[in-house]
């Protein structure tokens, strides 16, 4: 029932498209509709004395309405009216050239003969965009000269409006690299330990191991080096304010182990004393079975580290806090190890591959650099998190 419904509906927007009507977008004023509804229907019958007559009074209706925005646009004296015009002059003449690239068209009325409007309007086309290509460059020029990272994105936006209408433009190219440079975000990205416990001297190293331009976006870039003299508009600093280690523990588990196992052979006597054959002649042998047992020790090593503290973002040079993250890394080890005391033969072959002895526990430093590596990959989701507070 529903792919019947949806198959009806479907059917009818199709039938309702193709019925589009010329005529009613003409009444409403939609020139530009009815324009594109008849042309493609003069271009599949150039003879459609219906469609024929709209078409003619869409088109010179919409010419004369354009000419007529042109000319009160150009009365205002506005310098930012050149956008507008170009647009307008443009839409004339895709339409002029549309129009033009229909076969001769004529109606069956011999006191009326088909006329379009039409103009050069090359020379037109070329000063409007010259002028709205002079308005835009310096509206961004002085967006540029006042300063601020936010009139320097606005100042590249109008740039680009420029290149929009000139690849070649004066000094385009380096106005939109200023621009670049103005508007984006310098971020130094650094740590500073408040805890109690020193860091070793690869820490920083290891956090930051890392391409910093992963970070970058199009008005932001992070720096890892503070450059003596560069002001940074942003310090993003990790904060370390307490480093947790727990003691070494270790934890022993006894299991004892029996198990019956082959311990060589012996002759099987008859009650004379006398080997017994079986049927080829051959002497029996039989298994001799022994019970071992050994103890069996499990040790497992454990150890971790945390550190917590706070990615706090400010802005350079107030010092204003914009934001506090907090962030924490937490490593363990745990290594576990056996031996057995007594006949390992009483082990189970599964059992036998964990024998092996015990390892010292990583010091603290070596601890500090693993949670390093984790801490990294925090900082890093943070960062890409909080790029707003940038723009």
């Amino acid at each position: 029932m529903k792919k019947t419904i949806f198959l009806f509906l479907l059917s009818a927007i199709m039938v309702l498209t193709a019925c589009e009507s010329s005529l009613k977008a003409l009444r409403r004023g939609d020139y530009a509709d009815a324009i594109r509804i008849s042309l493609n229907k003069v271009q599949k019958d150039t003879e459609n004395q219906k469609e024929i007559p709209i078409l003619e009074e869409a088109y010179t209706k919409l010419y004369e309405k354009d000419l007529s925005v042109i000319s009160n646009l150009k009365k205002t004296g506005n310098p930012d009216i050149w956008d507008h015009v170009y647009n307008i002059l443009t839409a004339l003449q895709r339409r002029q050239d549309a129009i033009k690239a229909l076969p001769p068209v004529h109606i069956l009325n011999p006191d009326h003969m088909v006329v379009f409007p039409m103009k050069d309007f090359d020379d037109q086309i070329i000063d409007a965009r010259q002028k709205a290509a002079a308005y835009h460059y310096a509206h961004a020029s002085a967006l540029l000269e006042k300063g601020g990272r936010t009139n320097a994105k606005d100042a590249y936006a109008e740039f680009l409006l420029v290149k929009n209408y000139f690849s070649a433009y004066k000094d385009l190219d380096q106005m939109l690299k200023n621009a670049r440079e103005a508007g984006t975000a310098h971020v130094l990205l650094s740590i500073e330990n408040i805890s109690s416990t020193p860091l070793p001297a690869h820490f920083q190293e290891d956090l930051f191991a890392f391409n910093i331009a992963e970070l970058d976006n199009k008005w932001t870039k992070f720096h890892l080096q503070a450059t003596t003299g560069y002001k940074y508009d942003f310090q993003a600093q990790i904060h370390i304010s307490r480093i947790d280690v727990s003691p070494e523990l270790v934890k022993e588990s006894h299991f004892p182990r029996t198990a019956d196992i082959e311990d060589g052979w012996t002759y099987k006597l008859d009650k004379n004393g006398n080997v017994l054959k079986d049927a080829n002649g051959n002497d029996i042998k039989v298994i001799n079975m022994i019970r071992v047992s050994c103890d069996y020790m499990e040790t497992i090593q454990r150890k971790s580290l945390k550190i917590s503290g706070n990615l706090d973002i400010q802005e350079s040079p107030s010092g204003q806090n914009m934001r506090s993250i907090p962030l924490a890394s937490e490593v363990f080890f745990e290594y576990p190890s056996a031996a057995v005391a007594g006949d390992f033969r009483a082990l189970e072959p599964g059992i036998r591959k964990n024998l092996r002895p015990p390892v010292p526990f990583p010091n603290n430093s070596e601890l500090l650099l693993q949670a390093a590596g984790t801490m990294k990959i925090s900082v890093k989701q943070i960062i890409k998190d909080n790029l707003e507070i940038f723009n």
